[in-house]
């Protein structure tokens, strides 16, 4: 009877399950109000935090949420629909001049500008992806690394424009309704405001059907194909988004520091930003910002080490790329699998 009984106490959740409909609706919607709660007390935590800083740390948390817009862009190319972008930080470039050339040259508003460097930097992700409609895997990095080094040339040799290798300065900051921006403090609310709406945003393609065709895309083009998904749309659209996220964040990134330089958007700074998205984890928003926090705190805490600053930096990046391949959240998993293997091995 106590076996029987064992038994049934065993199939009851799957029963359970079987017998209301609404069981499986029931729990991803629990899920997804568990999931509103904590991005709620995120981005509360977020907005009082400059409160408990000075100007040198909310500098540096300016650079981080600059830093999780240019993150989640690539991951929605590279992560989502796995599409070997290195022209990131050439969007990241384009946007930041556009808007430094629009404010300084011709005196046009911030408020303008900002959406001319996004659908600039939107083209040229359009533009760029068209190699992905041929070419794959490694040959599409290498297309998107060239077409990112002509750009960066083009950039340095339109000196009338750009100001060449020295760079654009004096760059005017934002005002919002008569109130200039031109404190840490005050720009970070902007940066803080822009970078929740991507974040948004990024959440929204992810759950929908562009998300799943994104996977689908990356998991397998010959079965997406036989789904009936237009490839050729997903990639362009990724590349879209990659110069969409990068156009917001490089002009946001000029009004900062009220100065542009094309070195600051060469390949080292694309192999950065790529070291974020894998350090936590590709195919996963809250991985790209686990990352820019792991990264560039880390960073910054190593500046006190001085000469031996890149050893231990490269040393940390090793370190968890060999213990932790699937990224930061796979930490959740790890956990879950011991949880798991300890209550087998007591049973």
């Amino acid at each position: 009877m106590s076996m029987h009984k064992t038994k049934m106490e065993n199939l009851a959740p799957q029963t359970l399950a079987e017998r209301d409909p609404c069981f499986e609706k029931k729990t991803e919607t629990t899920r997804r109000n568990k999931s509103s709660y904590w991005i709620s007390l995120a981005i509360l935590v977020a907005a009082i935090l400059p409160l408990a800083l000075n100007n040198y740390q909310i500098h540096i948390l300016n650079l981080v949420v600059l830093y999780m817009i240019l993150a989640i862009g690539l991951d929605l190319t590279m992560g989502y629909c796995g599409q070997l972008n290195l022209a990131h930080a050439a969007f990241y470039g384009i946007g930041a001049f556009t808007s430094a050339i629009l404010t300084t040259t011709y005196h046009v508003s911030f408020w303008l500008a900002l959406p001319a460097s996004m659908l600039l930097s939107v083209l040229c992700g359009i533009l760029i992806g068209l190699p992905s409609l041929k070419v794959r895997s490694h040959y599409l990095a290498i297309a998107t690394l060239g077409l990112s080094i002509a750009i960066n040339d083009v950039i340095n040799n339109l000196s009338n424009l750009t100001g060449g290798p020295t760079g654009i300065s004096g760059i005017p900051k934002p005002e919002f309704f008569g109130l200039s921006l031109d404190t840490e403090f005050r720009y970070y609310y902007l940066v803080l405001v822009m970078s929740t709406l991507l974040f948004l945003l990024a959440k929204l393609i992810t759950s929908h059907s562009i998300g799943r065709s994104f996977r689908a895309v990356r998991d397998d083009h010959i079965a997406s194909q036989a789904l009936g998904i237009n490839i050729a749309k997903q990639q362009i659209l990724a590349f879209a988004l990659s110069g969409l996220y990068a156009g917001i964040a490089g002009a946001l990134y000029a009004h900062m520091l009220s100065y542009v330089s094309p070195d600051t958007f060469q390949m080292n700074e694309m192999f950065f930003i790529l070291t974020i998205v894998v350090i936590g984890g590709m195919g996963n928003i809250y991985g790209s910002i686990a990352g820019v926090v792991i990264l560039i705190v880390a960073r910054e805490w190593l500046n006190q080490f001085q000469n031996w600053q890149q050893v231990i930096y490269g040393a940390l990046i090793v370190v968890l790329v060999v213990f932790l391949p699937g990224g930061l959240v796979s930490i959740k998993t790890l956990f879950q699998r011991r949880k798991k293997t300890k209550l087998h091995t007591v049973k």
